[in-house]
């Protein structure tokens, strides 16, 4: 029997996230009579880790400080030399690949990009951290990242953006679009939701979305949006997820007046059975790299509108064919997309039916013959 591959996967924590969604389904897909596999985590906190398989071992660095987590990983490097190191992020990837480098290991190092960096200048808010983005990190990157073995982008326009940073020096990339639909999440949508608002959801229509509640999900936008629609029809608005604009959040909702019809469920370990039974699926965000939540949705049969950020949605939906594209931070635009959306039955169904069959593009099945094939390049190259 040949030896297995030791493939390690590294993140900072298992909390509720697109990253953590893949690399749990890259995880449960990789067969352990093949793979020996070890999840690293910065700290072992979220919802998430009651996921990880039995046959997959977690190790806790206990640490987010940058200098211990990097002199961890050199520790790691040297000490058990896996076969593939897998990281997530930018800052992480480039603490893996120093590390890496300063143990002199021969592990082969795939890096994860799953947003475009660009966008990190716009969002930065002190000078220090525009100085950070816009200069010390991408001069950090064109020197750490072509030191990776592959560089794995979750969409086309990730990788454009990134080799636009990188330029002129390049780095070995390939998209490979997340592991996301499978089995797992049709068997979850059957299971009932204990929300109340489901009861009637036929007279009075639910509008979903998921995601963290961070500065780039854009929920103000969506808020702003749900006002305008309220006004005009009765409609109730539910966001599940956590973060650390949650209690802006709520504030918000009271002071636009619609707190009574909004719902904050925060974490739910199954999303999808809320998916299945809302009306419509909304993003608002002004930034995605791969947007996993909405492919979820479309898997789920809900019919979605999306904003049109610079990559992420617009690989995925076809403008009034299965779906609907508004412009980024348009409140205006999205209830209006909703609005029509809600009013007919017919264009609901052919988005439910179309979206179901443009998210079996991006099943596991296909993603993981990318992934497997890729390890085992690496491992005999």
């Amino acid at each position: 029997m040949a030896l297995k591959i030791r493939v390690t996967f590294f993140l900072s924590t298992l909390e509720f996230g697109g990253a953590e969604r893949i690399t749990i389904n890259l995880i449960q897909n990789l067969h352990p009579d093949f793979f020996d596999i070890v999840l690293l985590v910065k700290k072992r906190t979220g919802d998430f880790q009651k996921e990880i398989p039995s046959y997959a071992k977690i190790l806790d660095l206990h640490s987010a400080n940058p200098c211990i987590v990097f002199w961890k990983l050199v520790r790691y490097f040297r000490s058990q030399q896996p076969d593939i190191f897998i990281s997530h992020f930018t800052y992480t990837n480039l603490l893996a690949t120093g590390a890496k480098i300063c143990a002199q290991a021969k592990t082969k190092l795939i890096l994860t990009e799953h947003t475009p960096f660009s966008q990190t200048v716009v969002d930065a808010r002190s000078l220090f951290r525009k100085i950070l983005a816009r200069w010390v990190t991408p001069s950090i990157m064109k020197m750490l990242y072509p030191k990776a073995d592959m560089v794995v982008c979750v969409s086309q326009g990730v990788a454009q953006d990134l080799k636009r940073l990188l330029a002129p020096k390049a780095c070995s990339q390939q998209v490979i679009y997340s592991p996301i639909v499978g089995n797992s999440i049709l068997q979850f949508a059957q299971e009932e939701v204990s929300h109340p608002w489901f009861q009637d959801v036929k007279s009075i229509p639910i509008v979903l979305s998921v995601g963290r509640m961070i500065r780039a999900k854009d929920y103000p936008t969506l808020l702003k949006a749900f006002q305008m629609l309220r006004k005009k029809r009765s409609v109730r608005l539910i966001l599940i997820g956590e973060g650390p604009e949650r209690k802006k959040l709520e504030h918000l909702a009271r002071e636009l007046d619609i707190s009574k019809d909004t719902a904050f469920a925060g974490f739910q370990r199954n999303p999808y059975a809320y998916m299945k039974r809302s009306t419509l699926f909304v993003l608002s965000s002004i930034r995605e790299g791969f947007p996993t939540a909405l492919v979820e949705a479309m898997a789920c049969g809900v019919p979605v509108v999306s904003t049109d950020c610079n990559t992420g949605p617009r690989e995925i939906i076809r403008h009034g064919e299965n779906g609907f594209l508004v412009s980024v931070k348009d409140a205006q635009g999205l209830a209006g997309a909703l609005e029509i959306l809600l009013n007919s039955t017919s264009l609901q169904s052919q988005f439910s039916i179309r979206g179901r069959e443009r998210a079996q593009d991006f099943s596991i099945e296909k993603s993981m013959k990318s992934y497997e094939y890729l390890f085992q390049k690496l491992v005999q190259s």
